[in-house]
């Protein structure tokens, strides 16, 4: 494993978070600016072949002419990588790196941090999260991966207890002292453990506590993986335990009924309580959940991830009442955009922004510009639905708010093609580009973080 900040590892990081669609240039301003004059002779010569007509030597020159572009571009982006390699790399030589960590804002009621701004500080947070993933234990398995095995051990009568609860105040509770240990005995690299401990040192400075971890920051994310890790590995090993998951610090347990030694509620929650307690942390009691399958092969449902789970004789996934509460306001959302905009007098693109925020609501996409075809929407977010009955609701309700915020019949007419169930069964999918992408969600993530 590479953990330095070389060239290399900066193009590779570059290469990823592209792919994923992130916007990278805004780190270079003036790159930023030489790239948008070669995407625009880009496209201009594109636009020139896609038109057709020209003789084979005019293709040719055309296509040789966008070769020479992108080789500029590339050539420019290696330049202002190997400057910001060259800066880190100093920076760490002269024992002169800081994290500049400092207050963010509000969300949600929780305080959150931010890095210093410029390149190095992004490139830096994203190569020590991959040196610390290179040293964690496991990897965290996805949303869909924990449901889907979940499902699967739930869905028979043997004599089981479910069990679900999350961490109480998860990243403000990490202890420094055992978070360190647990750098200091990792395989990590002497430079690696030392930019974990500044960064905890600055967080201690700012806060006068030697307890928790900057919201907000990357890095922050793997180092809480990396310190519970411990209680994924006891939990799993458990006596009675038939499946252990945890996604972040959302913690589900099956455990088998053992009529032989039979336990209160008690006594399961208190396995989980006592493992978390091994490094300091707490279970959050009103958050705990508790579902017993006995005699009457059967339990009411219970909420994790997105979905809400329940049984009797066969296993029934619905859509959790939150994740149905989120899309009905995005519904809210999209239509007084649109209302607001109708009543200014905004030209016809609004109504078309309407009809591409619900089709992104209604139907699939794949995001834009992601090599791992990453898909999302209502079919690949909920795949596991085995009831509808959510789906006919968002339906129902897409319809009474189109009456509640009198959208014309023209545009109803459009929109009432429109179908969360038949999106969802027919996978219907739809394309956007990235900037469309932007545009659509934007007025969803901009009031949901206020």
């Amino acid at each position: 494993m590479d953990y330095s900040f070389s060239l290399v590892n900066l193009r590779r990081i570059w290469d990823i978070q592209t792919r994923k669609g992130n916007y990278l240039f805004s780190l270079f301003p003036e790159l930023e600016e030489s790239y948008k004059l070669y995407k625009s002779e880009r496209d201009g010569l594109r636009a020139v072949i896609r038109e057709g007509g020209l003789d084979q030597e005019t293709y040719n020159r055309t296509r040789k002419k966008l070769g020479e572009i992108k080789r500029e571009a590339e050539k420019l982006i290696s330049e202002y990588l190997t400057a910001t390699s060259l800066e880190i790399v100093s920076d760490m030589e002269e024992d002169i790196f800081s994290w500049c960590l400092e207050l963010g804002s509000e969300v949600g009621g929780r305080q959150t941090y931010r890095l210093g701004e410029g390149p190095k500080f992004f490139f830096v947070d994203k190569q020590m999260q991959r040196n610390l993933q290179s040293v964690m234990p496991r990897r965290q398995n996805s949303r869909s991966q924990i449901i889907s095995s979940l499902v699967a051990v739930i869905d028979n009568d043997m004599p089981k207890v479910v069990v679900r609860t999350d961490v109480k105040d998860f990243y403000g509770s990490i202890d420094h002292s055992i978070i360190s240990a647990m750098i200091a005995d990792s395989k990590l690299n002497p430079l690696s453990k030392k930019l974990i401990d500044k960064l905890l040192h600055e967080y201690s400075e700012i806060t006068g506590s030697r307890r928790g971890l900057p919201v907000g920051v990357g890095l922050s994310s793997k180092l809480s993986e990396l310190f519970i890790s411990h209680v994924d590995r006891s939990l799993q090993e458990a006596e009675d335990v038939l499946y252990y998951a945890r996604y972040v610090d959302d913690i589900v347990v099956v455990f088998s009924a053992n009529d032989a030694n039979p336990r209160s509620k008690e006594d399961f929650f208190n396995v989980i309580r006592e493992k978390l307690s091994e490094i300091g942390l707490e279970a959050n009691d009103k958050k705990e959940f508790f579902r017993e399958l006995d005699d009457s092969n059967s339990f009411s449902s219970f909420e994790f991830l997105g979905y809400s789970i329940s049984y009797s004789g066969r296993v029934k996934v619905k859509m959790s009442s939150r994740r149905v509460r989120r899309i009905k306001d995005r519904i809210d959302r999209s239509l007084k955009a649109w209302s607001v905009a109708e009543k200014n007098g905004a030209n016809h693109a609004k109504r078309k922004l309407l009809i591409d925020r619900l089709k992104f609501l209604t139907g699939n996409t794949k995001l834009f510009n992601n090599k791992r075809n990453a898909l999302v929407g209502v079919y690949f977010t909920n795949s596991h639905l085995t009831d509808f009955k959510d789906l006919q609701g968002l339906d129902k309700y897409l319809d009474y708010c189109l009456s509640r915020f009198e959208v014309p019949e023209d545009l109803r007419g459009k929109i009432s093609k429109l179908s969360f169930e038949e999106g969802f069964q027919k996978r219907s999918f739809y394309n956007f580009s990235a900037t469309q992408l932007r545009r659509i969600v934007g007025v969803w993530h901009e009031q949901e973080e206020n």
